[in-house]
Order: C-alpha cells, then structure tokens, then sequence
C-alpha cells in the first residue's frame, strides 16, 4: 500500500492563513457591495450580513476540509456570494468612470443627430419649403427672443425694443399677418414680457400654420416651435459640457456620492431635456420621429441590477473578464485550491509533520 505524504505544518498554517485572509478580504467587500441596499435600514447593516456569511463560510469550509461533503456544497454557496457582492463593489469602483465616459459619448451622439434631424425638418415636410418663409421665421424667433429679453432687462419696452418690435412687424406684414403693439398695460415686467412672448409666439405660430407643407397634419405649432427651440438650446449649452469637461475627464468617481455626482446629474438633465423637446415635437406631429430616452444609467452606479446588467452588455470587455476573474480568484479559486490541500482523504488522521532543522534527529 502506498504510504501518503504528510503536508509540513508550516504549510498548512500558511494555507490556513492565505484562505483566512481571502475570506476577510470577501467578508469586507461583500460589505461594501451591500451598503447600497441598506439592509435593516442602515447602511452598516451589511456588515452584520456579511458576517453572518462570514461565520458559515468558515464552518462549512473548516467541514469541508474535514471531509464532509454536504459542508462542500454550502461553502460553495456562500463563496458565489460572497463572489456577487464583490463583483458589485469592484466592477463600477473600477469602471465607473468607463462607463460615465461611454454613456456620455453616446449622449452626445444622440444629442447632435437630435438636433440635425430638428434643423433639417423641412426635409420631412414638417416646415415651410419656401427659403424665404423659412428665412423670415428664423428671423421672426430671433427678434422675439430679443424683445421679451429687452423688456425684462429695461423694464419695459422701450426705445429699442420698439425698434426691435418694428422691425418683427414689418416681417408680419410682408407675409399678411397681424401686427403686434402692447402698449398702456399697468403690470409687472415679467407680466409684460410674457405678454409680449405669447402675443408675438402666436403670430409666429401664424406664418408657420400658413406655410406648412400641404398634407401635413400640425395639431399645435406652438409645440412644434417650442420642441425645436429646446433641442437647439440644449444641443448649444451642453455639447461643449460633454466634449470638453466630462468625456476627457479621467478622475475617479466616487460610489459614496452617486446622487450628487455633478457630471451624472448633467446627462440627466440632457436626457430630461431631450425627451421633454422630442415629445413636443411628436405630439405636434401625431407620429414619434423621436424615440423616447431612458434615463441614464451610471445614475445606478453601485446597485446590483446595474451591476450585472452592464457586465452582460460588456461581456466582450477585456476590463469586465479581469474583474470577474479578480472576484472569482478571490471568493472561490484560492479557497478550493487550498481545500484540495488541506482536505482529509478517506480514513486519514489529522496529523501534521513536525518541523524540523539541520542536525535534528
């Protein structure tokens, strides 16, 4: 019969300790991973359930070892979660700003074929064809722009919003519309200058009713010049954000501030805008030529939906499989390496080798 080689002890100590070690290392960031959640109300409640995993995985692992292998099965169990939570904690430490950067690059995308789809309406009949109406609506929305800024700034209408105003007559009248003067009205400015946006919107809302494409169904123009309006400002204000302060950025985020994250908050805000011009635009049309946006997702940074979600979409990610291979290291790979260690074969007595030292007997 082949005698079985007894394992030095100081190997089993180091085996022993290394699997402690890895078990402390899944115990704290199994923690970390569950501090969203705020189990028990608390975000310090995931310690008391990492522990609790903690605990059994030492005994069924010290079972285990001892050659059971029902304890087997249950180590496995809580070393695949401890390997989830884990993963919940380094995958968006470690992508985090990946995934902020790619989700803006996208944006920003969406965001600039948005604005040249609304800019290049008149290719979908949704505006006037004539070069020169097209010319005087611009120019009509320019100089309200203008006047209801005037007003505000001056307090009132006066020697150049007048001019201003004469001006966006003189364009009412060269296409047969009526021409706008509010005058004698004792209110508040911005009382005026919402007088004066509604009055001139709705001359504006009058050239384009009157030079549509014929064939195209317009329930309300107002919404249509409003969605317009709104791409076109948001695509102006933001597209310098997103090129020049958040794609480049490298620094890290932080999971603790996920909510008042300022550049997470920021894409939101595209998105909300968006959404509120395109819809706009599609209820003036009774068709989605947009697509409705879900709201952005690094806003989930930490959660474990989000976690597992984005691994799946970036399953062919070199920086997703070294993650999962970290965890799976940690949480499972080491601890069965040193379990086909230290296990007792069938029958065998718990002993260890005694160290000895040169010149010993």
């Amino acid at each position: 019969m082949e005698k079985q080689k007894e394992i030095p002890g100081i190997v089993k100590i180091a085996a022993w300790l290394l699997s402690l070690i890895v078990f402390v290392v899944g115990f704290w960031h199994t923690h970390l991973g569950l501090k969203e959640m705020r189990p028990f109300g608390s975000e310090y409640g995931s310690i008391a359930i990492a522990a609790i995993v903690l605990l059994l995985l030492l005994i069924t692992y010290y079972f285990a070892v001892s050659g059971s292998k029902t304890a087997l099965i249950f180590y496995v169990f809580c070393g695949l979660f401890f390997f989830t939570f884990n993963l919940n904690y380094f995958y968006p430490s470690y992508v985090g700003r990946q995934l902020v950067k790619e989700e803006a690059i996208s944006l920003n995308d969406t965001l600039q074929k948005f604005s040249n789809q609304s800019k290049n309406l008149s290719g979908t009949k949704d505006l006037p064809t004539d070069n020169r109406v097209q010319s005087d609506l611009g120019e009509m929305i320019r100089l309200k722009d203008k006047i209801v800024g005037e007003i505000k700034e001056q307090g009132g209408c006066g020697t150049n919003c007048n001019f201003l105003l004469d001006q966006f007559n003189n364009i009412a009248a060269e296409n047969k519309l009526e021409r706008t003067r509010l005058s004698g009205f004792n209110t508040t400015t911005n009382k005026l200058a919402d007088l004066y946006e509604r009055s001139l919107t709705g001359v504006i809302e009058g050239l384009m009713t009157n030079n549509l494409s014929q064939g195209v169904v317009v329930t309300n123009a107002a919404n249509l010049l409003t969605g317009m309006k709104l791409l076109d400002s948001t695509q102006k204000e933001y597209t310098p954000i997103l090129k020049n302060e958040i794609i480049p950025d490298n620094s890290e985020i932080k999971l603790d501030s996920i909510k008042t994250n300022k550049q997470i908050n920021i894409l939101q805000n595209i998105v909300d805008n968006l959404n509120e011009a395109t819809s706009k635009i599609n209820e003036s049309r009774k068709k989605n030529i947009f697509t409705k946006l879900n709201d952005v997702q690094t806003r989930n940074l930490g959660r474990i939906a989000h976690t597992f979600a984005s691994v799946k979409e970036r399953i062919d990610k070199i920086d997703t499989w070294t993650i999962i291979f970290i965890c799976l290291f940690i949480d499972l790979l080491v601890p069965l390496a040193m379990y086909v260690l230290l296990k007792k074969k069938e029958g065998q007595e718990d002993k260890i080798k005694p160290i000895t030292t040169p010149g010993h007997f």
